[in-house]
């Protein structure tokens, strides 16, 4: 069950990956939009 492991830690660091990269975007896009 190692690769199991290693896939869901893999998995969940893929998912807060995006998140981040999608706050990233969302904070970019939000002070674009003020600026404008």
């Amino acid at each position: 069950m190692v690769v199991g492991t290693g896939m869901i830690v893999f998995g969940g660091i893929i998912i807060v990956g995006l998140i981040v990269v999608g706050a990233i975007i969302g904070a970019v896009v939000v002070l674009s939009r003020k600026d404008k």
